[in-house]
C-alpha cells in the first residue's frame, strides 16, 4: 500500500509598477490587473515651466531683420552681414541685463529714452550691462554674426540669468485616443530581421534601407521607454537609431546613428519611444542577440510578447489624464482639458491695491489644491502652476481657489484689471485640470497571462501597475 502525501500550493497577490512594470516570480495564470496610468501628453521644449511671451527672462521679442543700427546716432542703417531687433525693448533705468549670444558675435545694446531719443551704445558679448538713469528702451543689433537668427540671442533679466532661453515658451497640451500595452519576456526585440542595413541621414532625418547582404537590421521598430537603461547581449556592436514617439530621429550621430556595445548597458535618451538597429558581418541571424530589460540580465533570451492595443475614442473621445484596467475594461477618467479664452473672467484682489488677478466665473469644476501654499494638479500650456498664495501675491502662473474651486491666473501684464483685454489673451491657452468627480467608461475585458520567468509591460500613455499571483514561499 502506497500512502500519498497531498500538497497545497499557496498563491499570493503581488503588485509592479513603475515606468515598465517588471517581475520574474509569477505563475502561468491570468494577471487580476492590468493598469496603464493615463497622463496630458506635453513638450516643455527643454525647459522646466511654460511661459507667455515676454514671462520669461528674455526680454527681446525675438523680432528681427537685416541690418544693424548706428552706434553714434541709434539710427537703422543697411548692413550685409547682420541683423538688429524690429522693436524696442522696454528696460528699466539704472537696472542689471545680460546679453547672451553663442555661436559667434557680438550684440550692439542701444539705449534710448522715454521720447525715444538715443542716449548711448555699448559692445557685449556674454556679459551683463546696466542701463543709463534715464533709460526706457534698448534696441539691439549685432556684428559678424550673419543675416539669419539662430536662436541665440538673450537680453536676460535678472542679469543673473546667463544663458539663452526663448521670448515665449508654449507647450501645448495633447491627450489620448487610446493606450498601446506592450508585453514581454526579457529580450524586448521580436527577433524579426531581414537582409541589409539601415543609412541614416544627419541633416534631414530621413533613415532609409540599403542592400548588404553581410549585415541584418530589424524589421520592426523596437517599442522602449525614454530614460531607461538596457542591456545588449550580441556578438558585435549594433548601430542603433533612437527615435521619438512619431518615428523621428532622435540625437543624429552619423550616418550610421549610435554604437550600441556588444554585451553592455545602454540608456535610451528624453522622449525616445523606439530604436531600430543593424548589425556588422552578420550575414543571417543565428539567435545571438537580446535586448535585455531589466540591464542586469546578460543572457540570451528568446522573445515572447505581445502587443495589446486599447481604443476608448467612440466611448470617451481623447482623454487626457486617468486610469485604464486592461483586464477589467475600466478606464476611469480624471482631467479634462478647456480653452481659457472661452471662460468668463472677473478680476481679484492680489496684495497690491488696485493690481488684479482673474478668477474664472462660474467657477468649473476643479479639484481645489490642498492648502493656499499647495499647487494643484493642472497643468497649462502658457503658465506653469503655482499655489493659490502665489497668484495673491502676483508670482505669475495658474491656480485654483480653495473655497469655490475657480481657476485663477496672476500675469503682471494684465494687472491693471482689464476683463476684456486679458479675456483675448487667453484665447488658445489651455488648462488639463483635476475632475472633482471622475467619469467611468466601460471597455471590453481583455485577459493577460504571465510569461514563465522576467515579465516586462509597459503603456504609451504612461506609467503602469500590474497584479498577479504567485507561488508562495
Amino acid at each position: 500500500m502506497f500512502n500519498f502525501i497531498k500538497t497545497t500550493v499557496r498563491y499570493v497577490i503581488k503588485t509592479a509598477s513603475g515606468s515598465i512594470a517588471s517581475f520574474s516570480d509569477g505563475v502561468d495564470m491570468p494577471i487580476i490587473s492590468l493598469k496603464a496610468h493615463i497622463e496630458p501628453v506635453q513638450d516643455l521644449h527643454g525647459y522646466e515651466n511654460p511661459w507667455p511671451a515676454g514671462g520669461g527672462s528674455n526680454r527681446w521679442d525675438e523680432e528681427w531683420e537685416v541690418g544693424i543700427y548706428n552706434a553714434t546716432t541709434g539710427q537703422p542703417e543697411s548692413s550685409s552681414g547682420n541683423i538688429r531687433g524690429k522693436n524696442p525693448i522696454s528696460v528699466a533705468a539704472s537696472t542689471a541685463y545680460y546679453a547672451s549670444i553663442s555661436g559667434g558675435g557680438t550684440i550692439r545694446i542701444l539705449y534710448y529714452d522715454s521720447a525715444d531719443t538715443f542716449i548711448s551704445s555699448e559692445m557685449k558679448q556674454n556679459a551683463a550691462f546696466t542701463t543709463p538713469s534715464n533709460a526706457a528702451f534698448v534696441r539691439i543689433s549685432t556684428i559678424n554674426y550673419g543675416l539669419t537668427y539662430n536662436n541665440n540671442i538673450a537680453i536676460n533679466y535678472p542679469s543673473t540669468v546667463t544663458t539663452y532661453s526663448p521670448y515665449s515658451n508654449e507647450c501645448p497640451i495633447t491627450g489620448h485616443t487610446g493606450a498601446t500595452v506592450e508585453r514581454t519576456g526579457a529580450n524586448i526585440w521580436d527577433e524579426e530581421w531581414e537582409s541589409g542595413q539601415y543609412n541614416g541621414n544627419p541633416n534631414t532625418g530621413v533613415i532609409t534601407k540599403a542592400v548588404d547582404n553581410t549585415r541584418i537590421r530589424s524589421k520592426n521598430d523596437i517599442p522602449v521607454k525614454e530614460n531607461t537603461t538596457y542591456y545588449v547581449f550580441a556578438p558585435q556592436p549594433l548601430f542603433a537609431y533612437f527615435l521619438d514617439k512619431d518615428k523621428n530621429w532622435m540625437n543624429r550621430v552619423g550616418s550610421n546613428g549610435t554604437t550600441l556595445a556588444k554585451n553592455a548597458s545602454f540608456t535610451t535618451p528624453e522622449g525616445c519611444a523606439y530604436i531600430k538597429f543593424f548589425t556588422v558581418n552578420t550575414a543571417a541571424y543565428d539567435k545571438n542577440i537580446s535586448i535585455n530589460y531589466p540591464s542586469t540580465d546578460h543572457e540570451y533570451h528568446a522573445y515572447q510578447g505581445e502587443t495589446i492595443p486599447v481604443s476608448w475614442e467612440s466611448e470617451a473621445g481623447t482623454v487626457y489624464g486617468g486610469e485604464l484596467d486592461v483586464v477589467s475594461g475600466k478606464l476611469t477618467v480624471d482631467m479634462a482639458i478647456v480653452d481659457l479664452g472661452a471662460l468668463t473672467w472677473t478680476r481679484g484682489s492680489t496684495n497690491v491695491s488696485g493690481e488684479y488677478r482673474f478668477m474664472a466665473n462660474p467657477p468649473i469644476p476643479t479639484v481645489p489644491a490642498q492648502s493656499g501654499n499647495s499647487v494643484p494638479n493642472m497643468v497649462c500650456s502658457h503658465y506653469r502652476t503655482v499655489s493659490p498664495n502665489a497668484t495673491y501675491t502676483q508670482t505669475q502662473g495658474v491656480s485654483n481657489n480653495l473655497t469655490l474651486s475657480q481657476i485663477t491666473l496672476f500675469d503682471p501684464v494684465y494687472k491693471s484689471g482689464d476683463v476684456t483685454a486679458f479675456k483675448t489673451a487667453m484665447s488658445g491657452v489651455q488648462l488639463c485640470y483635476e475632475l472633482a468627480e471622475p467619469i467611468e467608461y466601460t471597455l471590453t475585458p481583455q485577459e493577460v497571462r504571465t510569461f514563465l520567468g522576467q515579465n516586462n509591460l509597459w503603456s504609451d500613455t504612461g506609467n503602469t501597475e500590474v497584479t498577479y499571483l504567485s507561488k508562495e514561499e
